[in-house]
């Protein structure tokens, strides 16, 4: 996997994200979407450069996106 191919992965699952909170906060689950929004929060708002992943995880996201 090249680079714009992971940079679009990882967008693809945080618009996943995003989209998940508004629909936690239209059912006043507000508490559940915070915890969503520190779980990406440095990526997303520090722009903190992620290195480590799991392996799990990104499998998971390929068969998601399949």
């Amino acid at each position: 996997m090249n680079k714009p191919q992971l940079k679009q992965m990882c967008q693809v699952q945080v618009d996943n994200i995003i989209d998940r909170m508004h629909v936690l906060c239209a059912d006043g689950r507000s508490d559940d979407a915070s915890a969503l929004y520190e779980e990406i929060k440095d990526w997303v708002v520090n722009n903190t450069e992620i290195e480590v992943m799991s392996l799990d995880y990104i499998n998971g996201i390929f068969e998601d996106n399949k």
